[in-house]
């Protein structure tokens, strides 16, 4: 099982990256459209669960505007990400990973059985993947084979709008 959480990116923003990806279509092999998000942790051995004092904070740093000029591209995997910087989103990222700290000494000794039974899935699962350096960035294309050079500079800015915390097997 995993643990992530995501910043959404707006409607807006996400229609100026179908719009890139479309007209760089034969540059970006399998473009990734709808549900954008940047992920701002990842971790199949630690779970966060957002409760409302945590999704509080992270609201109130929402929404944040990406400045084009962080941008460049990358790939991770086979996957073409536009990587960028953020003060804001590193200061979740930190904070999530604070939290979780505070989570095991607070929280999990509470947790109801549902929350248990994700709990003893987390400390079961062998493969302890976790960000150890945070990268942000939004992917743009899966199974890329394309060449970094000829993808041109994209400038628009992008909207985070909205946490979403998810357990995924």
């Amino acid at each position: 099982m995993k643990s992530i959480i995501e910043l959404l990116v707006g409607r807006e923003s996400e229609w100026e990256i179908e719009k890139f990806l479309f007209r760089n279509e034969r540059k970006i092999s399998n473009p990734k459209t709808g549900n954008l998000h940047s992920t701002i942790y990842f971790s199949s051995f630690f779970p966060i669960f957002g409760d409302s004092k945590l999704l509080d904070e992270i609201r109130e740093n929402l929404p944040i505007v990406l400045n084009p000029e962080t941008y460049f591209f990358d790939v991770f995997g086979n996957y073409l990400v536009l990587r960028y910087e953020d003060k804001k989103v590193r200061w979740i990222n930190n904070l999530l990973k604070l939290d979780v700290e505070r989570q095991k000494k607070e929280v999990w000794p509470n947790l109801e059985e549902d929350a248990v039974k994700i709990l003893k899935r987390f400390s079961l699962n062998g493969d302890a993947q976790k960000y150890f350096q945070f990268n942000p960035h939004i992917s743009f294309s899966k199974r890329f084979y394309g060449n970094l050079v000829e993808i041109p500079k994209f400038e628009e800015e992008i909207v985070l709008y909205a946490p979403s915390f998810k357990f995924k097997h």
